[in-house]
């Protein structure tokens, strides 16, 4: 539905959709997260930064969800490897995009498998899910927040986010988010102090290494898919030992 002008109404008008539902969950999020007293001006800023990344994710969430439900056979050409979980987009660094292929694989470069609007030979049925030429841009990450990434490998599908900034604010403002899921859908990696560590268990095309969570930074992902081996994933209940929830009663 890309291509054509009504489609990309449409798909923009879906996406509007969660975003207004991300707006709405202020309140939620803000009654969830006010102590009271002194703390309610570093709380307010936390649900803020909660609310924004809430509405980041959502817009990703619409955008690669409507892919393959518009698009649910994919591209018939890709293979075993380059396919871990059809009919989710391919990662955007993939060899099989050849000179096409993306330098990272941020969101903003994703493409949808099978959707007939590529833009160079051969890759024609791998339009990109953001840019001006489809009317919907990929969300600018919040101050202090990498830009979202995503992954499709042998552990499934994510989108993961990094938080770096020293400001308090920022976990408290991931732990937000991060309550409104299941603990199967989320996790959050907390390694300020701590070295980088791996957050996949494949190496997927086109990366000299596993996907990790840089040392020192706040890692937070939503997964569409999960798989056993995914270093998250864990009999205990989906919480891994790796990559194990920090309590939201922790100090930020």
């Amino acid at each position: 539905m890309f291509p054509t002008p009504a489609s990309s109404r449409a798909q923009s008008g879906n996406i509007m959709v969660y975003v207004l539902l991300a707006v709405g969950l202020l309140a939620a999020i803000t009654a969830t997260m006010m102590s009271g007293g002194s703390n309610q001006a570093k709380d307010a800023k936390a649900a803020t930064a909660a609310t924004d990344l809430k509405a980041q994710l959502n817009v990703l969430i619409a955008a690669i969800e409507e892919c393959t439900m518009n698009y649910p056979n994919q591209d018939v050409d890709l293979t075993s490897t380059e396919q871990k979980n059809a009919p989710y987009p391919i990662n955007p660094k993939d060899t099989y995009f050849g000179v096409d292929a993306a330098t990272t694989d941020e969101a903003a470069e994703i493409r949808c498998p099978g959707n007939p609007g590529g833009d160079s030979p051969g890759h024609e049925l791998h339009a990109k899910i953001f840019g001006g030429h489809v009317g919907n841009f990929a969300p600018e990450p919040p101050a202090g927040f990498s830009p979202w990434v995503y992954y499709n490998g042998a552990d499934g599908v994510y989108v993961m986010t990094a938080a770096t900034s020293p400001d308090p604010n920022i976990k408290r403002a991931i732990m937000g988010v991060d309550a409104l899921y299941h603990n199967c859908q989320t996790d959050v990696t907390d390694l300020r102090g701590i070295a980088s560590v791996n957050m996949s268990s494949d190496v997927t095309p086109g990366d000299a290494g596993a996907k990790t969570c840089a040392g020192g930074a706040i890692c937070f992902r939503y997964w569409f898919v999960q798989k056993a081996s995914s270093l998250q994933n864990d009999t205990g209940g989906c919480i891994g030992t790796a990559h194990a929830h920090t309590p939201p009663s922790d100090n930020p």
